[in-house]
């Protein structure tokens, strides 16, 4: 790893207290003197931005508490915002955040055109300012859709930490009131109470549907005006995150409310794959890489809460000593026999559609690759040659 500076980091403290305690004059004189230096990079080259950032955390992760809280006026660890704070984000932004983003963003197993979206949202919202005076609109209302269990929520919550927002989490379906006007004001109510700069709605199609739909359209009707009133409202400084698994149900007015639409596919083969591997690195379990391939195969159409239950299972048989020498691949059909959602007629089609070859069947199965040959050829089974 390369090695930091002392002098370089020496700067960035001398930056993070001027920078904190809001002394205005010393942080430009800070700034000034670090930007004018020659550590932009460290004796070994290492990007000065990646030294902030641990500076940064080193902040995080102590106690201090900054001077400029407000215990009478702000939310506890807020900052108010200065001139300082404005060259700081004029200075330093479009370099430090952008590779911040990045490196936060390629931590979730998202495909590369998903990830791509996630980061140009994410640097718009950064230099939302810089586009509205040029009379342009930074993207602060998202939907993200996907089926149950698709990453949406861990999603939002990689977006928050990335643009270092505090998250008011809401489930929809908990603020339905059967009482006339009721929901309507429960929605008022979030979006005037919102006291952070990012609003995550779970479950949105619960309020946001169409209002052709539903037995009483005249209250439906009420409850979709009073959410488009809302999100025209909202402030440019905060982001609201929508969740939902029935986009269809959208009404197609609060459907052209929202920047852009994020679609999480469930994982590929590649992206079950690399999942599985972590899970076991993470969780120290030694599997065998064919293995790994081999279950992920036959995992198809699971989503990424399906692989970590399956996962977590499969640990604690393993660390618990449910079997001596337990295969991925085998626990997770025998998983699928105790629910009696695998059969003969499964295991042809895996083979048919060439999921999986009879030969890694059979050593999954435990089962001679004659013998399970001759089982699925019952069931219409492909007896390949291999």
């Amino acid at each position: 790893m390369a090695k930091v500076s002392i002098s370089t980091k020496q700067s960035l403290l001398r930056l993070f207290n001027a920078y904190f305690k809001q002394d205005d004059d010393d942080f430009i004189k800070q700034l000034n003197e670090f930007f004018g230096s020659e550590h932009k990079t460290t004796e070994r080259g290492l990007p000065y931005e990646v030294v902030f950032e641990q500076v940064r955390r080193g902040y995080r992760e102590g106690s201090y508490v900054p001077s400029s809280v407000k215990s009478d006026s702000s939310p506890a660890g807020t900052l108010q915002q200065t001139s300082a704070r404005d060259e700081w984000r004029r200075r330093h932004g479009a370099t430090i955040e952008k590779t911040r983003i990045k490196s936060e963003t390629d931590k979730l197993l998202l495909p590369v055109n998903i990830r791509k979206k996630v980061e140009i949202l994410e640097n718009q919202f950064l230099h939302r300012k810089d586009l509205e005076e040029r009379g342009l609109q930074a993207m602060n209302r998202v939907l993200l859709v996907g089926a149950p269990g698709g990453g949406k929520t861990s999603l939002a919550k990689q977006i928050s930490l990335d643009l270092d927002l505090n998250m008011d989490f809401h489930s929809i379906a908990s603020i339905i009131d059967a009482a006339l006007g009721g929901t309507g004001k429960q929605i008022h109510n979030i979006f005037k109470s919102v006291s952070s700069e990012m609003l995550f709605l779970d479950e949105f199609d619960a309020i946001g549907a169409s209002r052709d739909q539903g037995n009483d359209l005249g209250e439906m009707r009420r409850v979709v005006n009073v959410l488009l009133q809302e999100m025209d409202n909202l402030s440019s400084d905060s982001l609201l995150v929508a969740a939902t698994n029935f986009p269809e149900k959208l009404d197609s007015a609060v459907l052209r409310r929202f920047s852009t639409v994020i679609e999480l596919p469930k994982p590929d083969i590649r992206q079950r794959v690399r999942y599985m591997q972590e899970f076991s690195l993470e969780h120290k379990i030694s599997i065998e890489k064919k293995e790994v391939i081999r279950t992920a195969k036959i995992t198809d159409g699971l989503s990424y809460a399906d692989l970590r239950s399956f996962m977590m299972n499969f640990a604690i048989a393993e660390v618990s000593g449910y079997e001596k020498e337990l295969r991925l691949s085998k626990y997770y059909i025998e998983e699928l026999s105790m629910r009696q959602t695998i059969n003969d007629q499964a295991l042809a089609k895996w083979v048919n559609d060439k999921s999986i070859s009879i030969t890694d069947l059979s050593e999954a199965l435990d089962v001679p690759r004659t013998t399970l040959s001759d089982r699925l050829k019952r069931v219409g089974g492909n007896d390949e040659k291999e």
